[in-house]
């Protein structure tokens, strides 16, 4: 988890140092329309559960992490030059392999999330550089499947019966031209802890 918040800090950091140049006018204005692509990663899972990797490592075992964790897209229309209100969807494929004192199991977790966004920009004077904080609220499909191989096969799928999906974050983006951008974005709940991608602006 250390390693995470250096890795997360260091390239929020980065983004702050592209953008001092920039504070001449604002990025983003009232009738601005965004579109974000993104994409996590499942070695995010495997940092924060470092300590669950070497318990396993410490059994003559193994914990593997595989996947999408996610993949989405977002959307976000200014109403205003600091406020704006969006829809965030992602899709979340988690594969994890283990083996502890023999006993082989594969875990596979399943989820599809919708949420509508609200979206407050910090900055006010930034031609290139957005930092933003985000509140999303919606709703979102889980399920899970669990396969023990020891002592004999058996396979349990499970659909989780709470629908609700929040998310709570922080979000940059780096204008490299006046249209099309690089994103980051880290919070909990729904889309992944750490993800980032491309972002256009009409």
């Amino acid at each position: 988890m250390k390693k995470l918040k250096i890795i997360t800090a260091g390239l929020l950091s980065m983004f702050a140092i592209l953008s001092l140049n920039s504070f001449n006018a604002q990025v983003l204005t009232k009738g601005d329309f965004l579109f974000d692509a993104y994409i996590g990663s499942p070695k995010t899972y495997e940092l924060t559960n470092r300590n669950d990797v070497k318990r396993f490592e410490r059994e003559d075992g193994y914990l593997i992490y595989s996947g999408i964790a996610p993949i989405g897209i977002r959307t976000e229309y200014m109403i205003s030059n600091r406020i704006g209100l969006g829809f965030d969807a992602s899709y979340t494929d988690l594969k994890i392999s283990s083996l502890s004192y023999g006993n082989a199991k594969f875990h596979e977790y399943k989820s599809i999330a919708t949420m509508l966004t609200f979206n407050y920009h910090f900055l006010k004077s930034s031609e290139k550089f957005d930092l933003y904080g985000t509140l999303g609220v919606g709703a979102a499909l889980r399920s899970s499947t669990e396969i023990s191989y020891i002592p004999k096969y058996q396979r349990e799928d499970y659909v989780y019966d709470y629908p609700l999906a929040l998310k709570i974050g922080l979000g940059a983006r780096y204008f490299i031209t006046d249209k099309i951008g690089v994103n980051l974005s880290v919070g909990y709940g729904e889309g992944g802890f750490v993800n980032g991608g491309i972002s256009i602006k009409f």
